[in-house]
């Protein structure tokens, strides 16, 4: 059996450094593992939201199509640095995107491209902007700070939320603890 596990969170929280490591530590202990990271292709510089969000959207198709779907059919735990969630936290409520296309596009993209039985899991590093800002300033203070309440509020109940501020070793092991749950469940 697979699994997907999605690594959401700001910018700054550490989603590839903790996805890399969590990759390498399941393919030392032998478990079939894959890493991608969305968006698997370039986008555009100076893209609308909207143009942001159809492009997202048809390099996630792809990328599920492609890459993850196959793995997940021989039985991978794929790992992806972030997802859909993404995309309706940046697009649609930082961007102003209509939430509900969003989501129709995106859904018709993961029923159509992810196995029936295959379980998905999303991970948030929950960060303060605070400390994000200090590890990866690409975007100021306060818009980091919507960021981050958008995430706590879609994923509130519908996601393993880690305390992305600690120390990197302490968020690794929480995030390790919970996959390898995950794992033994699946496999």
């Amino acid at each position: 059996m697979s699994a997907c596990l999605f690594f959401e969170g700001i910018d700054g929280a550490g989603k590839s450094t903790v996805a890399a490591m969590l990759y390498d530590y399941l393919v030392s202990k032998g478990v079939q593992a894959s890493l991608y990271k969305e968006p698997y292709h370039e986008i555009p510089p100076d893209s609308s939201p909207l143009t942001q969000m159809l492009f997202y959207t048809a390099s996630r198709s792809w990328l599920f199509e492609k890459r993850i779907r196959p793995d997940l059919e021989q039985n991978k735990i794929v790992l992806v640095d972030r997802s859909y969630v993404s995309t309706f936290v940046y697009q649609c409520m930082l961007g102003g995107v209509d939430y509900f296309l969003t989501v129709e596009l995106n859904r018709v993209v993961l029923c159509n491209t992810l196995p029936e039985k295959v379980k998905s899991y999303i991970i948030l590093l929950d960060t303060p902007p605070e400390v994000a800002y200090k590890r990866k300033s690409e975007q100021d203070l306060e818009t980091l700070k919507k960021l981050r309440d958008v995430y706590l509020k879609l994923l509130s109940g519908n996601a393993f939320i880690i305390n992305a501020s600690n120390d990197l070793d302490i968020v690794f092991n929480e995030v390790k603890m919970i996959v390898d749950e995950i794992v033994r469940e699946t496999l």
